[in-house]
């Protein structure tokens, strides 16, 4: 039966899974900003501007939204692949 895609994050947990998720394939090289797009600069800032906590989780006040974007993205994408594959 049909199932609805999620349309939002359940919990800090998940959230923080999709920023890892992010730096991890921009480590590999699987994500780049283009310079074509508007608002890199703000794109480039706020993975500068990411701060971590003591305890080394994320501090989520310095996460941008364009930052959340992406890795809500990224995560989004990466869900919808690993579905197909399973079919």
């Amino acid at each position: 039966m049909f199932e609805p895609r999620r349309s939002h994050i359940e919990s800090r947990r998940e959230f923080e899974r999709n920023l890892n998720l992010l730096r991890e394939y921009m480590v590999k090289g699987k994500v780049n900003i283009s310079r074509n797009i508007d608002g890199v600069s703000r794109i480039k800032n706020g993975f500068k501007s990411a701060r971590a906590l003591p305890n080394q989780r994320i501090d989520l006040t310095t996460i941008n939204e364009s930052v959340r974007l992406m890795a809500n993205t990224v995560a989004q994408q990466t869900f919808n692949n690993e579905s197909q594959d399973e079919e």
